[in-house]
């Protein structure tokens, strides 16, 4: 009797019995060649992948092509990111999958990701009203395609563009914008014009700092940093090189002087960057810019690596300063009554470090946790743990003996 009933368990499909909303999701999460796939399995599940809310293509994860599935495959010449920058060139690349996208191919969708394709018109994202979230990475298109994509997509609030070559202009001008984040690109000209952007990311942008516009006065969440990966991974060009942390945040602090409607700082609520506090040049920044995050709560910074090399465009540690550098701080509004939370990795415990995390201790009357991660700085660290706190609630965290790199 108790085999019976196993074996009437086991014939059992719970899975037909979900509802097509669900199974489409479920079929969202497969790559697009994955989900076609499907078709097999049932009557059912035939042409179940058209309902899916999100694709995801990437031409080097294709069993068949997408270009055999649609139209056919051609070689196209496009830049080759290399881990020695000087081999960063224009080589003929096979593997680089170039479809003819049909116009509109995209209108249904929600959610869309394309990856290691190149793109030379925009018709396939006609009529994508419904488009919410959009990511290209390792894709060569050129600015007449970019900027149609971003026209066409009247309702994205999601867009991420990732380590894509073509274009030298990216100008985003769109109110339906919430999240975006850039990563690896080198440009000549960097536009952000968005009323409602929420979270802004830049990771590893080249762009002269003077073509740098970012206006987005709802922004609640910003992240900036310089020498991740990401950083070496991008070819050397004359003029170009990778934005600094401290650079974009000063040159945005001064247009904000200038014009204190656009100030995207105001809004802020939670802040990360890598920054040296080593170096006196990038603390004043850092202070100006507190000046201006009248709201902040979370604060996160990471000190370069000690074996990172700012070729291009670099600062070292300095510690010549006439003054201390908690004088720096005494107009910051954010560190005395609003910051709740700092983060500070690759701790070494040197003087303009402890400076700071000194002052943030015995001044922040709001603070709830600091967290401190080192690799080998420990009695530098626990020295910190008998400073008077300026709250009550203040509860330190120390990490020691961590790998550096995160």
């Amino acid at each position: 009797m108790k085999d019976r009933v196993l074996k009437a368990e086991e014939k059992q499909d719970f899975i037909s019995k979900l509802p097509d909303e669900i199974l489409s999701i479920i079929i969202s999460y497969l790559h697009v060649d994955e989900a076609v796939r499907c078709n097999v399995l049932s009557t059912r599940w035939e042409g179940m992948w058209k309902l899916a809310p999100h694709m995801e293509f990437d031409a080097k994860h294709m069993i068949k092509p997408l270009s055999q599935l649609l139209h056919k495959r051609k070689s196209h010449k496009v830049p080759c990111f290399h881990p020695d920058p000087s081999k960063n060139k224009q080589v003929s690349r096979d593997e680089i999958c170039k479809p003819d996208f049909s116009p509109g191919l995209f209108s249904g969708l929600c959610s869309l990701e394309l990856v290691n394709y190149t793109i030379d018109s925009w018709a396939a994202f006609e009529g994508c009203i419904n488009l919410k979230n959009l990511k290209l990475e390792r894709i060569y298109l050129n600015d007449i395609s970019l900027s149609g994509i971003l026209e066409a997509c009247k309702g994205l609030e999601n867009f991420s563009l990732v380590e894509s070559t073509g274009f030298q202009t990216l100008i985003i001008v769109k109110s339906s914008l919430r999240v975006l984040q850039l990563q690896a690109l080198c440009l000549d000209e960097v536009e952000i014009n968005c009323p409602n952007l929420e979270v802004l990311q830049l990771d590893s942008v080249k762009c002269p700092l003077q073509h740098l516009i970012i206006n987005a006065p709802s922004l609640r969440t910003f992240h900036s940093y310089c020498y991740s990966i990401f950083a070496r991974l991008l070819p050397i060009n004359e003029g170009r090189y990778v934005l600094k942390t401290h650079e974009i945040l000063a040159h945005c602090s001064s247009s904000l002087s200038e014009s204190p409607n656009g100030n995207f700082l105001q809004n802020l609520s939670n802040m990360s960057m890598d920054l040296n506090l080593n170096c006196i040049s990038e603390v004043m920044d850092l202070s100006l810019v507190l000046r201006f995050c009248t709201n902040l709560q979370t604060l996160e910074v990471a000190l370069p690596t000690l074996t990172h090399k700012n070729s291009d465009h670099g600062s070292s540690d300095d510690c010549a300063t006439p003054y201390p550098i908690s004088m720096l701080f005494e107009s910051c509004h954010c560190i005395h009554k609003m910051l709740k939370s700092v983060y500070i990795r690759r701790f070494r415990g040197k003087e303009h470090e402890m400076e700071f995390v000194k002052y943030i201790i015995t001044r922040a009357t709001m603070m709830k946790k600091i967290t401190i991660k080192s690799k080998n700085s420990k009695r530098e660290a626990e020295s910190l743990l008998s400073l008077p706190k300026a709250s009550r609630n203040l509860c330190i965290n120390l990490k020691i003996n961590v790998n550096p790199m995160k």
